[in-house]
């Protein structure tokens, strides 16, 4: 492979890591933070008397927050995908350098891709 070849293979993994970085944490802070306001605002409205059936679908609203942050894992994939970006960043700029190892270069790749999916399917740590 050439270097312009690994150089657009490169950005377009680093595109990949980055959109999965924002999606993921989008998922991650939304259903985590969600949850947390949902609860609140069925505790203020349980206080304040509203309908029981209201606050009933606001405390299910943010139990389902919860389970989606508990068993869709959005977490360690928004990190994953943070760290995969970060590592590309690294490849990237050992690319612009004077003379650079293309097969190590490609090897890196590899290794953060394989990396990647690995913490994804069994989460970052193991």
């Amino acid at each position: 492979m050439h270097g312009d070849d690994l150089r657009k293979e490169a950005l377009q993994m680093r595109k990949h890591f980055l959109r999965g970085q924002r999606l993921w944490s989008a998922a991650y802070h939304g259903s985590a933070l969600g949850a947390a306001v949902l609860a609140l605002v069925a505790t203020v409205m349980a206080a304040s008397k509203f309908d029981s059936s209201t606050i009933a679908w606001v405390t299910g609203s943010a139990t389902a927050l919860s389970a989606i942050t508990a068993s869709g894992r959005p977490g360690p994939k928004w990190r994953s995908a943070r760290l995969s970006r970060g590592h590309m960043d690294s490849v990237l700029s050992d690319l612009r350098s004077d003379s650079p190892d293309l097969e190590k270069i490609r090897r890196a790749m590899i290794e953060i891709n394989e990396r990647h999916d690995m913490e994804v399917v069994e989460g970052i740590g193991g």
